[in-house]
């Protein structure tokens, strides 16, 4: 599939729409370049490519939230804020997206640690339920969940995931990079 192969050959790496041509003739694709053009333009549309303009070529390159799954997306949000705040609202952000209690594999994806400070094991009881539900859970897999009351948390949290709303909807220009020290 082509979208596969673009992928490919831009991991990693930056290239104009004439190297991705060439990268793409190499491995027995032949595609004109006003339809490479077009498609690469749409994949930028979309967010799957970022768009460059350095005269007189233009260079794509695949864009941060290519194949990020939600746990990857938090993980990076996480690892602005100081160490000892990550743990606890990470499984706070992911239990009120996901609805549940979170599983080891989980918080593994997403880069916490389960015996951080407000994080809790949730009872063998409750477990069964989630595995009577229908979660795929190994018999010996625990789950957590967030224990406590802190308005920091829940700071960190709105912060972070309007963060994930701005990039993820393609507002992050719409920001300033710095804010206004005073009125002009």
């Amino acid at each position: 599939m082509l979208y596969e192969k673009i992928k490919e050959i831009l991991k990693d790496r930056e290239l104009s729409i004439s190297s991705i041509s060439r990268e793409l003739e190499k491995k027995g694709d032949k595609i004109h370049r006003l339809a490479l053009t077009g498609y690469l333009k749409a994949l930028r549309d979309l967010g799957v490519l970022e768009e460059r303009d350095v005269p007189p070529v233009k260079l794509f390159s695949l864009s941060s939230l290519v194949d990020s799954d939600i746990y990857s997306l938090v993980r990076r949000e996480l690892e602005k804020l100081e160490e000892e705040r990550r743990d606890r609202t990470g499984v706070f952000i992911l239990m009120k997206i996901l609805n549940r209690a979170l599983t080891e594999r989980e918080l593994e994806k997403a880069g916490i640690n389960p015996r951080g400070k407000g994080i809790s094991i949730v009872s063998e009881e409750e477990r069964r339920e989630y595995m009577k539900s229908g979660l795929k859970i190994s018999e010996d897999e625990r789950m957590y969940c967030f224990s406590g009351n802190n308005a920091e948390v829940l700071h960190d949290s709105v912060t972070i995931l309007s963060s994930l709303v701005r990039d993820l909807t393609g507002m992050r220009g719409l920001y300033p990079k710095f804010k206004q020290k005073k009125l002009v």
